[in-house]
């Protein structure tokens, strides 16, 4: 019901209305299972909208982030397979197999966002099965990525732990120091493929600019990337600006202390 196979065009107006059908029944559930907190955190760091970035994709080839966080032990075989690049070309095929289904239906008008940070990991593969690739890397400041994100890793494992147990601090400590080493091999192969790689078509972006600049920020990646822009397009991204402002689902409040970090 949520991912239809085959897709739907977006000339279809269906989805929309199986997306709200689908959202009530998912909150539903939620409400009888006594969930709702966790759906409200779940939002308000990252919020749903009607078309989610590929991190699904990598759900369905059995890449999960979840998986990761809630290993019963460090160390283990499934977090060096996770983080071991040599062997995701299985994941990368399946990922293009699926984009080709959906192009099958409807193929965009320029071009694919791939955004989901996996591909921070597997880097070279993802070259490898899209040689033709122009990359964005955004930069934000450390103390504001650190917090950010190991909130969102505790808001999407709260559920599989019980709040009322005397090993809530525990649980919720060990997310926290799988989330920071989550982030460290991030930036580690991060800079490893940007030293390996100084010619790829790269472009560097900072996320202040993305939040304050919207507009501007994206037409420099436009130009930067040759690609075209319309009016159309920019009309097109005002009115989103203005219909999902940041905070819209809710918005999760965090500090470097409250991690145990400065």
């Amino acid at each position: 019901m949520v991912e239809p196979v085959p897709p739907i065009a977006r000339s279809d107006s269906s989805p929309e209305a199986r997306l709200s059908t689908f959202t009530t029944k998912y909150s539903e559930m939620f409400k009888a299972l006594g969930l709702l907190d966790y759906e409200k955190q779940i939002v308000a760091s990252h919020p749903r909208y009607l078309y989610e970035e590929d991190l699904l994709i990598f759900l369905y080839a059995g890449i999960n982030i979840s998986d990761l966080f809630l290993a019963p032990h460090d160390d283990t075989e499934l977090e060096t397979w996770f983080y071991n690049d040599a062997n995701k070309d299985y994941a990368y095929e399946y990922h293009k197999t699926f984009l080709k289904m959906l192009n099958s239906i409807d193929t965009p008008q320029s071009h694919w966002l791939l955004k989901t940070p996996l591909h921070t990991f597997y880097l070279d593969t993802l070259l490898r099965h899209y040689p033709t690739a122009s990359l964005i890397m955004s930069h934000r400041r450390l103390d504001e990525v650190l917090p950010s994100s190991v909130r969102i890793f505790i808001a999407a494992t709260m559920d599989y732990f019980n709040n009322s147990s005397t090993d809530t601090v525990t649980n919720k400590k060990k997310v926290v120091e799988r989330g920071l080493k989550f982030i460290d091999i991030a930036i580690d192969r991060l800079l490893k493929f940007r030293h390996a790689n100084q010619h790829a078509r790269t472009f560097d972006l900072l996320y202040e600019d993305l939040m304050t600049k919207p507009i501007d920020t994206v037409r420099r990646i436009y130009e930067y990337f040759g690609l075209t822009w319309s009016e159309d397009f920019e009309q097109a991204m005002i009115k989103w600006l203005h219909e999902n402002p940041q905070g819209k689902q809710g918005r999760n409040t965090y500090t470097l202390e409250e991690f145990g970090l400065t």
